[in-house]
């Protein structure tokens, strides 16, 4: 303690310094409450109508993720074999362009056509656009006490949402 005391001018400056390189990382580091991390997921989806579970599966599920294991860049694959419907979606890794991975898998998909039965419909391949509300708030009270705020609510609503990048 006495050290410091014997320095004061020294600790004060750097203090001083510390705070100016606090508030320099402050104003220009992004921030945000909940950052952007949109997973990249495609969605393949075929039609076999009349055709049940086990069909599907072996006909037109089996075939087209023997294709698609055989493209770079998926992280994972999960399907469901119903009644005339497979649906399967794939996670593509971090660090591939999305749009070219979804062409790739086109076509695989494609290739994979071949061993679908003649009543198969053609294959949607689609990148699914995830964009959803990350906050939502819920107010509650009396009914009187939320009519009064429902004016000022829906004034916040229009200021935030005329801010780039936010969707109503």
């Amino acid at each position: 303690m006495k050290y410091i005391l014997e320095r004061g001018k020294l600790f004060l400056f750097l203090i001083f310094i510390l705070m100016l390189i606090g508030v320099y990382v402050f104003t220009t580091l992004p921030q945000r409450e909940i950052p952007e991390t949109p997973p990249s997921l495609v969605l393949i989806s075929t039609i076999l109508p009349g055709a049940g579970p086990e069909e599907i599966e072996n006909s037109i599920t089996n075939p087209i993720e023997r294709e698609i294991q055989k493209a770079d860049g998926v992280a994972s694959v999960q399907s469901i074999s119903s009644n005339s419907a497979s649906i399967i979606t794939l996670e593509i890794e971090d660090g591939f362009d999305p749009d070219e991975r979804v062409n790739e898998i086109q076509q695989q998909v494609q290739r994979a056509t071949g061993q679908f039965p003649d009543q198969a419909q053609t294959p949607t391949v689609e990148k699914l656009d995830l964009t959803f509300p990350l906050v939502s708030y819920m107010f509650y009270g009396d009914e009187a006490e939320l009519a009064n705020m429902e004016e000022a609510l829906a004034e916040l609503s229009d200021e935030v949402e005329s801010v780039d990048g936010v969707a109503g």
